[in-house]
């Protein structure tokens, strides 16, 4: 999953952050900074106030219509290029950061960026000048439409009222978006097993729990304890547990949360004249329409649920004959679907998820994915020592093999910890642009088993860190 950043260029409903510049060892090397908790607060109002000044002198500037749009877009661009310098790491921090309270504090400060955010976007005065500009070429054609496009989705065209109420929507809707993360994230919640609801689990992994004074193991909601105790605990009704306590992690919170932001998003659909959340959200997107949504849902259904049922009648014959029992009675819960399929794999094909991790040992994977991309891109990743949020946090300057020039910053958070976002993703914190020479730096978060990795996660490292390339690589004018 690739995490976008709130770029003044299209509208984002989702949380936002701030940083300052951080520059490195070299003149060249742009790094993150590291906050603490207790400064966030004051950082977070100067620069929104420093921003409102900028934005204040460019809206002011006599500009007559048919102006050049390079000098305009590029003022634009420079303010707020600056301001991701603020912002872009405490998004990631917010998401992955040990400390708490530095969390809390970068969560805060998101909500009022966001804001701000819908008060720039609804400002009349900041449209006209956009609209006045005179585009020379299809790149400032396409900022131009995006930035336009920001605009008219927080609700510039609307009436007062009604541009009152959207903005308490995108308010609410972060607020919402944030405490939903957090549920999930910051759960300390821990499930009890007995020692034989572990069976048919490697002893290298009983030997990474945790147990309590009874004796019995606690596990949490981390994928490097779920995944292979779905996959290999033999205990039925241990995995039923495991798996219903894994989808409802968020709690009834997050089910009352999710009732409001549709509630919220169906309202906001409404102030615009559309009939649902998706038709407003897709109008801008290759889809165009929820119509068109459905019918490649549709499609897709159609292709592929007779390979589905086949699938899963081939699992209920290889349960049936593993426990010598009849077809009708070997159903395929959805707490049950991981187990016989690694069960399956094992005997018709020989493969063990587990015993790949010897095979595909985190560092050696890491290795192997930044020779085949060197091959391929012309590109070198050098390891650097920086300033890091956690100790395992590492830093890759990236640069251009043939030249040694500077392309951008990889920053990998590869494994799982309290308090640390849960899934695998990709933070674009900041973004390029050949136009300031500014470099782009991505951020890799994983939550790997240390003891190497299985295919799955090995398919989830190549295709995050495509994500990381795409930023990194990225020759952008703005």
């Amino acid at each position: 999953m690739k995490k976008q950043h709130f770029k003044f260029t299209a509208l984002c409903m989702l949380g936002l952050g701030m940083s300052q510049m951080a520059l490195a060892e070299t003149a060249q090397r742009q790094t993150l900074p590291s906050f603490q908790a207790k400064d966030i607060p004051a950082m977070c109002n100067a620069k929104i106030a420093d921003v409102k000044k900028q934005l204040k002198t460019f809206e002011n500037k006599p500009l007559k219509n048919e102006t050049a749009a390079a000098p305009v877009l590029a003022e634009w661009d420079r303010i707020f290029a600056s301001f991701e310098d603020f912002y872009g790491p405490i998004g990631l921090y917010s998401n992955v950061d040990p400390d708490e309270a530095l969390r809390k504090a970068a969560e805060d400060c998101e909500i009022k960026i966001s804001q701000f955010q819908t008060d720039v976007y609804q400002n009349p005065k900041l449209y006209q000048q956009i609209k006045k500009i005179k585009i020379a070429d299809p790149i400032e054609a396409k900022f131009r439409e995006d930035i336009l496009e920001g605009f008219e989705k927080t609700g510039i065209q609307l009436s007062a009222d009604k541009q009152a109420r959207l903005k308490a929507i995108f308010d609410e809707l972060a607020k919402i978006e944030q405490e939903y993360a957090r549920n999930v994230r910051d759960n300390p919640e821990k499930l009890e097993f007995s020692p034989d609801e572990l069976k048919g689990l490697p002893q290298s992994y009983i030997d990474g729990l945790k147990k309590n004074d009874k004796g019995n193991y606690l596990l949490g909601f981390e994928y490097p304890d779920y995944r292979p105790f779905m996959e290999l605990a033999d205990n039925d009704d241990a995995r039923k547990r495991y798996q219903m306590a894994f989808t409802r992690r968020g709690g009834e919170k997050n089910l009352a949360l999710l009732k409001q932001a549709m509630d919220l998003r169906y309202e906001l659909a409404q102030l615009f004249g559309k009939s649902s959340y998706a038709e407003w959200v897709l109008q801008s997107r290759m889809a165009k329409n929820p119509e068109t949504v459905n019918k490649f849902l549709a499609d897709v259904h159609a292709t592929v649920a007779p390979l589905e049922k086949k699938e899963v009648q081939t699992l209920r014959e290889f349960k049936a004959q593993s426990l010598n029992i009849p077809v009708e009675q070997a159903r395929i819960e959805r707490w049950s679907e991981a187990y016989w399929s690694e069960k399956l794999r094992k005997a018709k094909y020989q493969v063990d998820q587990e015993q790949l991790r010897q095979y595909f040992p985190t560092q050696a994977s890491q290795d192997w994915l930044f020779a085949i991309s060197e091959n391929l891109y012309g590109i070198k990743f050098k390891p650097a020592k920086v300033e890091v949020w956690q100790d395992e946090v590492e830093y890759y300057d990236v640069t251009d093999a043939k030249t040694g020039q500077l392309l951008g910053g990889l920053y990998m958070d590869k494994f799982p910890r309290k308090g640390k976002y849960g899934h695998a993703a990709v933070w674009g914190v900041y973004g390029g642009s050949s136009l300031t020479g500014r470099k782009p730096i991505s951020a890799l978060v994983t939550n790997f088993n240390r003891n190497g990795l299985n295919s799955d996660e090995l398919e989830t490292f190549v295709h995050e860190f495509g994500h990381a390339l795409h930023g990194i690589l990225s020759n952008t004018r703005f």
